[in-house]
This record gives C-alpha cells, structure tokens and sequence, in this order.
C-alpha cells in the first residue's frame, strides 16, 4: 500500500493538494530557528495528523493542543465548516480513494461508511486484517510515528498502558503471522482469565477450606435444632398442624437450597454464553481473499488451511455455544419451579402460621424455627460460594488448558519467525551501523508471564542504552528496514512510514537516512525544520520536497 495523494478540500475551494512520491517525501517548516516567530504551528505535524485521519484516527490531534489539552476553536470550527479530506492509496495495482469530514462522515471508494464499519473495512481491504487484534488502528501506529513517545520508543509505539499480549499480536503480524483468530482468542483468553481471577479474589473473604469447615459447624446446628423441634411438647389438638407446618418450612428449606443454586448456575451460564458469543468468528473467506495473495508469499497453500481452521474454530464455538445455551435453559427451567414452589409452600406456610398463631402457645417453637431458618439461609449462601468457586476453577483450568494450546502453535511459527527476523535483522544492522557504527538487531523470546507464555520483542545493541537524538535515528532505522524487509519479501503491505520530531538527529544522520531512504520501493515521509535540512544539496531538497508551510503558508491557511 502506496501514498498517492492528499487533498484539502473547503467546499468547492481546494486548501491543498499533495502528492505522494516513492523514496524520500519532505514536509518542511520553512520558519528559521533564528526567527522570533516559532514555527510549532505552521501545520508539519498537522499534515501527518490529517492523514492518520484518513486512516482511521478519531482526528481530536488535529485540532487539541497537546500541552494544555485544549481544543484550538478556530481549526475546530474550521474543521465543521464543510472540510473534506481525500486521500488516494495504491493497494495491489489498484487505486483507492478515502474521504473523510467531522461529523461521522466517511467513505471508502464512494461507500458511505459509518465508525466501526469504516475502521472494519481499512483494516480487511488495506491491512488484510480480520480479526479484532490486531486492530488497525494498533497496526497503522507502527507507521505513523507522530507523537513524541513514539518517536522514542522504537517497539513501544502504542499507549503506555498496552500489555505485552496486543503488542505480540501487532508483531506476529508484522512478521507474516496471518490465523488472526488464534491472536484474538489468546487474548479473550487471558482477559477471561483475569476476570475470573479477579471473581476469586472477591469470592475469597473465607478460603473453600474455611466455608467447608463452617459448613461442618452449621449442619451440626440444623441437627440439634432439628432434634428440638422433633421433642417440642405441644397440645395435642395443635400437633397436626405443627407437623404439617415443620413439613412445610423443611420443604421450603429445601426448595430455597436448590433456588440459590440454581440462580448463580443460570449466571455463570449467561456469563458464559456472552463471552463465547463475542468470541464467534463469522469471517467471510470472500472479503479476504486478498490477504492470501500477499500471504502466499511467505507460507504456501494457505487459503487452504485458513478455511479448514475457521470452520473447525467456528465450528467448536457454535458447538459450545449449542451446549451452554441447552444448559442455560435447564438451569432457567429449573430456577423459575423452584420459585413457584416456593411461592406456593410459603403461602401454605403463612396460613398455618396465621391459624397458629390465635392460640398464643407457638412462640418458642416459632423461635427455633426462626433460628433454623437463618441456618440453612447461611448454608445455602456458603454451599453457592463454594460451588461457584469450583465452577470458576472449572472455567479457569479450561481458559488455561485452551492457553496452552495456543502457545504450542504459536511455537509452531516460531521457526519461520526467527527465518523472516534474520532476514530483517540483515538490513536493520546495516542501516544501524552505517548510522553510527552499531549494530541493532531483533530478536522475539517468549517470556513466561503471570496468565501465560508471550512473545516479547527487544533490541539489542553493543554498546547498551542510546541518547535521544540516536534513539530517533535508531526508530527511522527500525522504520526503513521494515519498509524494505516488505520489498525484499514481496509483501503487498503498508509500504510507507511518517515520520516527525527529527529535531534531535544530527545532520550527518539525517543525510544517511534520507539516502537510505531514496534507495527502497517504499515511502519515508518526514515533517522536519527547514534548519535541519540546508546543508543538504538544494536539488535534492526541491526534488523530496512535497510541502512547504510558513508562518504565511500554514497548512490550513489560516491566520
């Protein structure tokens, strides 16, 4: 996927239009440092930003201050004054076009698309993306390195908070890893997990062996309870009565016993059930036939086996699915008798209690009975908690079994991922060292984590921890071998990067990947300060050179 071009459009009146070129593309601020004016808000970085919109970004960027976190009213009314962005791709030999305006409007090659549609398709057609991790959005953010933290963290590119899990997602797909399915399942796996960890903590006030202790405790009470109501001396005109009240309350007992039981059976099994509802892949093989035109490249035969794998994972969900919702039912069936029962045994039991209850001569019997009632209340409550407990376990020993099976085919890919990171590795040393004489290389371990095994990506260098203006070049070093690991491999993917905040690398650098940059069948576009750049020869720059801005020529034009 190629850059063609941009277009700013205010109604009929164009605001600009830029086209893209293969090789260096330079978005240059033209201010002088020397110059009393400052040149942060002639717009370089608000032209990246604009195409991150087109590509999916909410577009606040363009328009918030990033140090008071404000919106600028003017470019925020400009931006709902009838503003169209267009942006033009090549995608496999063909040409598509993107527009966007605030205000929920998109389309995709004349389709009107709304939110997570829009977002769907970008990722299915342009990224060959199907799954919900990675997301696209978690994929165009190693590209489009505009905020500062990305610009200083070569792999940690997304928000502070990401787990390691999204980020083994985005590299396995970086690196040719395409059963997308099996990304998304592992990490619904592992945030079902915590879930259910977090439901034990909060279940563990008592630990299982302490509620089967107080069990103990509270079943010795019931009996001798019991065994006083048995010996409870009454007259004998009232005896039936008080028996067919004890018989009552004990079949109410009873019944409250299986009710409890039955409400958090129905729970568990609706918790369930939505889980495994979200986690149903209905993929249409049709809308990503392109993905395996690109993927071909690199594991043969693979539309094949992709097919084979959604219809057995799909077919093991719905089967689930079919399971859980015949359990759902029967426990639903199960819990409305038992409330009708017990509607009708405790309406039986207040009118024995109100005949009773005349003769005066009931009340330390009713006491005891009371007592007995608060006991198994405590006993049905406790015997919830544990079987609860075990269904949780249960589920969690499940999750894990599923985890495991996970991580033994990721370790499948593992072989073909060490191939693909030699190859990059190659040219990601070669750039670094013509640089500054290191040599950086990738490397992919998978490190035992809490909830289970995960790929972790780092880089290594000989001479340990870099300064800034060397941790930037090392990002557009990292960032331009990728681009040409692509070229080298065929792959029909993102073929370009964005670049800002150049500021920190030295000139020398600066040249050294612009070269570098000239030589790859991709695109580095790259919004740097006129200064940085004039020792450069001027053919060059006007050659590269795709937008000028000034304190007179701002991006939007405006004053």
């Amino acid at each position: 996927m190629f850059l063609k071009r941009l277009t700013v459009l205010k109604g009929s009146e164009t605001i600009r239009d830029i086209t893209f070129k293969k090789g260096l593309n330079l978005v240059v601020d033209e201010t002088s440092r020397k110059n009393t004016d400052s040149g942060n808000d002639v717009g370089k970085t608000t032209f990246l930003r604009v195409v991150d919109y087109c590509l999916g970004s909410d577009g606040k960027s363009i328009y918030t201050d990033q140090e008071s976190k404000r919106p600028n009213q003017k470019i925020l009314d400009f931006l709902h004054s009838n503003v169209t962005f267009k942006l033009s791709l090549g995608v496999e030999q063909k040409d598509h076009l993107i527009e966007r305006k605030f205000g929920d409007y998109s389309k995709i090659d004349g389709q009107e698309l709304s939110g997570r549609d829009f977002l769907n398709v970008i990722g299915r057609n342009f990224l060959h993306l199907n799954g919900a991790k990675p997301s696209s959005r978690e994929v165009f953010k190693k590209f489009l390195r505009i905020e500062s933290n990305q610009m200083n963290n070569t792999l940690r590119f997304l928000h502070p908070n990401t787990t390691d899990e999204v980020y083994e997602s985005v590299y396995l797909y970086l690196f040719g890893f395409t059963d997308f399915n099996l990304l998304e399942r592992k990490i619904s796996s592992i945030r079902k997990k915590k879930k259910i960890e977090t439901q034990l903590t909060a279940m563990k006030s008592h630990s299982p062996d302490a509620l089967r202790q107080m069990l103990i405790v509270i079943n010795d009470d019931i009996s001798n309870l019991t065994e006083k109501v048995n010996n409870f001396e009454i007259q004998d005109s009232l005896s039936d009565e008080v028996q067919r009240l004890d018989d009552i309350q004990a079949s109410i007992r009873k019944v409250s016993l299986e009710l409890s039981k039955a409400k958090v059976k129905v729970r568990l099994h609706s918790e369930t059930l939505e889980n495994l509802e979200k986690t149903s892949a209905n993929i249409d093989i049709g809308k990503i036939e392109a993905l395996y035109k690109q993927a071909n490249a690199f594991v043969p035969n693979l539309q094949k086996s992709f097919k084979d794998l959604v219809s057995y994972h799909n077919s093991m969900i719905d089967n689930k699915i079919s399971f859980v919702k015949k359990s759902l039912r029967a426990a639903s069936k199960n819990a409305e008798e038992q409330e009708e029962k017990l509607g009708s045994l405790t309406s039986q039991e207040s009118i024995i209690l109100s005949e009773l209850a005349k003769t005066g001569a009931l009340s330390d019997l009713q006491k005891i009975q009371n007592e007995l009632n608060e006991l198994y209340e405590q006993k049905g409550q406790k015997e919830g908690v544990l079987e609860t407990i075990d269904d949780l376990n249960l589920e969690k020993e499940e999750i894990e079994k599923s985890l495991s099976e996970i991580t033994e085919k990721l370790e499948e890919f593992s072989e073909e991922l060490d191939k693909r990171l030699g190859q990059f590795n190659i040219i990601f040393s070669d750039y670094s060292n013509s640089l500054y004489g290191e040599k950086y290389v990738l490397s992919a371990d998978q490190v035992k984590k809490k909830h289970t095994d995960v790929y972790q990506f780092k880089i290594d260098n000989v001479k340990g921890n870099v300064g800034a203006g060397k941790k930037k070049a090392q990002v557009s070093a990292f960032d331009l071998a990728y681009l040409k690991f692509l070229e080298n491999m065929r792959a029909q993917s993102v073929r370009f990067t964005l670049h800002d905040r150049l500021e920190d690398v030295h000139s020398n650098q600066l040249r050294t990947l612009f070269n570098i940059s000239e030589d790859i069948d991709g695109q580095y576009i790259v919004a740097v300060l006129k200064d940085k750049v004039r020792e450069l020869d001027t053919n060059f720059l006007d050659r590269c050179t795709i937008l000028s801005l000034s304190q007179t020529d701002r991006f939007f034009k405006l004053d």
